[in-house]
């Protein structure tokens, strides 16, 4: 019986080696997203920032609502970056921990 699960077990770490794999590269492809978003992203979000209170200041309600709705789905595209690189190097981490024991 001991056998079974031994053959079992090594197999599950020969199929966990190329989620390793992929997991390492979505968690490169997505820091390096991050960061080349965040240098471009960033004067985007003041610029449009500035955009918004200039139009606080004119009253046009309606503007700042839509400016408002622009800085709320950029800092949510670039918190769901984030979010996916932290879950994939948990999940990498804890099949590397799976492989070695």
């Amino acid at each position: 019986m001991t056998a079974i699960k031994y053959i079992l077990k090594m197999l599950l770490k020969l199929a966990a080696l190329p989620v390793i794999l992929i997991l390492r590269i979505a968690m490169l492809l997505t820091k390096f997203v991050g960061y080349v978003g965040s240098y471009i992203m960033s004067p985007v979000m003041l610029f449009i920032l500035g955009c918004g209170i200039y139009c606080l200041l004119k009253t046009r309600w309606t503007d700042v609502a839509i400016l408002f709705g622009m800085e709320a789905v950029i800092g949510l595209l670039m918190f769901g970056g984030l979010w996916i690189y932290c879950n994939a190097m948990d999940l990498c981490d804890s099949l590397t921990d799976f492989l070695h024991s």
